[in-house]
């Protein structure tokens, strides 16, 4: 009679859980924000739950985050994902929890194979007449890098090519240091007529000391990145690069989260973009 309406706290404390999906995502570029939401949000919404975001990886603000929003569930994007203490918190609370991962880690894991994707991507240059090609790799603690630069060696050795250790160039998945590196791998002789980095960030830094050298991108050395960030098609030259099914990914976990029956797929594939930051070897 008075027009009463429950909030959404009060229908949460009754249900249990809330309408809420919670996002955990690191913060970066990488994977892109915008597309896994956009995902998210397309799988949820047929069910009438909506996305929520929670930045960080800090294990206690999570469980905070949790025990006051009572969300029907946690999705938790790469690096996030590889964090058992996060795995953990979600457990604890009885919260379903979803992982995007670059392997297969477990039955509730919803994974893009990053491996193939970086071996997709030496491969193609290989097609393009590359046979020295350096590979700028991401930190050594993180399952993504490890998995992208596996690949790299994948496509090496099955191309017949010589792999030296004086064509990988360590990086830390930031810009700065894709151009640390990739002033490395220029000094190398003969120098790499292609450069392929271990995310998008770390090839925008390579294009730069290609630049600061006096060298042309593609004219003198082809430069691709892999995952197809928002950045990627804006730079000077647009970067070539390996576009991970990051939207598809995030419908899929709205999908096991709404039907929690529903089988896991196989590993989606990744998409080459090619752009004019790649071109024919140029010996």
């Amino acid at each position: 009679q008075l027009g009463s309406v429950p909030g959404p706290q009060a229908r949460a404390f009754a249900a249990g859980h809330s309408s809420l999906v919670l996002l955990a995502h690191g913060g970066t570029d990488d994977p892109p924000l915008a597309t896994l939401l956009a995902g998210l949000e397309e799988g949820l919404a047929p069910a009438g739950l909506v996305a929520g975001l929670h930045t960080g990886g800090d294990a206690g603000a999570l469980a905070r985050v949790i025990a006051a929003q009572r969300p029907r569930a946690v999705v938790l994007a790469p690096p996030l994902s590889a964090d058992a203490a996060l795995v953990d918190v979600c457990a604890q609370a009885d919260c379903p929890v979803v992982r995007l991962t670059p392997e297969p880690v477990d039955g509730a894991a919803l994974w893009a194979d990053e491996r193939q994707a970086a071996a997709d991507a030496a491969g193609w240059l290989v097609a393009l007449g590359h046979r020295r090609i350096g590979f700028i790799a991401g930190p050594e603690d993180d399952r993504r890098a490890r998995a992208r630069e596996l690949g790299f060696i994948d496509a090496m050795a099955e191309q017949g090519l010589e792999r030296g250790a004086e064509i990988v160039a360590q990086g830390d998945f930031t810009l700065a240091s894709g151009e640390d590196a990739a002033r490395l791998l220029l000094e190398v002789s003969p120098r790499p007529t292609a450069i392929l980095a271990a995310n998008d960030a770390m090839a925008a830094g390579a294009l730069r000391a290609i630049r600061a050298a006096g060298l042309d991108v593609p004219g003198d050395i082809s430069v691709m990145g892999l995952g197809d960030i928002p950045l990627a098609a804006a730079l000077a030259p647009p970067l070539a690069t390996m576009a991970l099914p990051w939207r598809e990914l995030a419908r899929l976990a709205a999908t096991r989260i709404v039907n929690p029956a529903t089988p896991a797929p196989p590993a989606l594939p990744a998409r080459l973009v090619p752009r004019a930051s790649v071109g024919p070897a140029v010996e």
